[in-house]
């Protein structure tokens, strides 16, 4: 994967199959480290599944050919090359939390891709499901985007209108430009 949003793609993913119904999205970016935490309310895993989700020969997904599952082991490749962490906490009936930490600096570290753009289709995708994205910088204000108040104001206007998307697009690109080094 060329990109953070690659990743962040492939776990929201994760989160829709898995039945999740409210997906948090949480950016951390505090002196040369990159926090990003998913956490969604879906079916969760078991602790075998959970260890076998971080292996690239296991797949939940139902294919003939492939049983490869790269997603989760890629990213947590990804940040520990850039001299971070990663980790899967998950239970049955709970959901899952995954957090990573990239060193920003290192050579390693991907750079972000256009995380706006990710969110905005996967919310627009998946409308009955709710999503919050929270983004912190030092030294800066708290952002946070939650489409249950979204879709409140909204009052049934639908969230695919161009006007709607373009906003919300411009709303979180210039909120992850402040997560940019």
């Amino acid at each position: 994967m060329e990109d953070i949003s690659l990743h962040l793609l492939d776990i929201l993913q994760n989160s829709v199959s898995a039945g999740a119904t409210l997906i948090t999205c949480r950016f951390v970016k505090i002196a040369d480290r990159l926090q990003l935490s998913i956490v969604d309310n879906g079916k969760g895993m078991d602790e075998e599944t959970r260890k076998a989700a971080q292996d690239p020969f296991y797949t939940s997904k139902n294919f003939r050919k492939k049983k490869i599952g790269l997603g989760i082991p890629l990213f947590a490749q990804s940040a520990k090359m850039s001299g971070g962490d990663f980790s899967l906490e998950s239970e049955v009936g709970e959901g899952t939390r995954i957090k990573v930490e990239f060193v920003v600096s290192n050579i390693d570290a991907l750079p972000l891709g256009d995380v706006a753009l990710t969110l905005v289709n996967c919310i627009v995708a998946h409308q009955s499901i709710d999503f919050v994205l929270e983004i912190i910088c030092e030294g800066e204000e708290k952002f946070v985007l939650d489409t249950r108040v979204i879709k409140k104001e909204m009052d049934g206007i639908s969230l695919e209108l161009p006007e709607v998307r373009k906003y919300l697009v411009d709303a979180i690109s210039h909120q992850v430009s402040k997560l940019e080094v």
